[in-house]
């Protein structure tokens, strides 16, 4: 990504921080996402070795000095905003110990809620824009943000051979998307019971490909173990 292109997402998401945590992280859906994330996380044994840094994804080579890392954690789509993903993984695999584990979550390509949502509301472009090969723009005041919707078998590809896909979770799968948040609020109970069907859900092949978001685990494969099977995409 070039340094124009940084500087737009940065203004972008310096405008959405403002506001993030009442149009997200505190919302009835927002928690239930993120409490179902944290799970997973905490299952990687990495929850307590959280460190957050702010920087670009394209600049965690400056990181450098630190490593090595003992895992990695990118949240709620920030991936989705990065027009080329492979340097990101061969940057993630010189700063990652060997063996260490990265979990990414990233926006769904398929969410029947989501496209129920927005057909519903006669917008058909909306419902289907993550099917798209090209990326979909979101614009506020200060930039215009370009989001792409790479599939598993993308992910699984973009960080081989130096990582393996060791498995993937679906997020909101019958907890509804953030674009329902006023329904949430009116039936919280209802919710939270959607948050236990997701329990079961997760990690089931094709119930899983249904999720708001997903859930990828890497491990950085040892450089003499880097050939082998890929798990299913389903």
């Amino acid at each position: 990504m070039n340094p124009p292109t940084i500087r737009a997402t940065q203004a972008y998401w310096d405008s959405a921080a403002e506001n993030y945590d009442q149009i997200f992280s505190q919302t009835v859906i927002g928690r239930v996402q993120r409490a179902a994330v944290w799970h997973e996380l905490g299952t990687t044994g990495l929850e307590a070795l959280v460190n957050l840094r702010v920087l670009p994804i394209e600049e965690i080579d400056s990181l450098a000095g630190d490593a090595p890392f003992d895992g990695a954690f990118s949240n709620f789509s920030g991936l989705n905003c990065v027009q080329d993903i492979s340097p990101v993984a061969r940057s993630l695999a010189r700063l990652l110990a060997p063996g260490a584990k990265i979990l990414l979550c990233l926006v769904g390509r398929f969410s029947p809620w989501e496209m129920a949502w927005h057909l519903a509301h006669g917008k058909p472009r909306l419902a289907f824009r993550s099917f798209r090969r090209r990326p979909t723009t979101h614009t506020c005041a200060l930039a215009t943000l370009a989001v792409h919707y790479p599939s598993i078998r993308d992910m699984a590809r973009m960080f081989s051979p130096e990582f393996q896909l060791r498995g993937w979770n679906g997020i909101g799968i019958a907890v509804p998307p953030s674009c329902l948040e006023a329904f949430a609020r009116r039936a919280p109970g209802l919710v939270a019971g959607l948050a236990k069907i997701d329990r079961y859900l997760t990690g089931i092949p094709v119930f899983r490909s249904m999720g708001d978001c997903v859930l990828l685990r890497f491990e950085l494969r040892r450089a003499e173990r880097r050939l082998g099977q890929e798990p299913s995409f389903s």
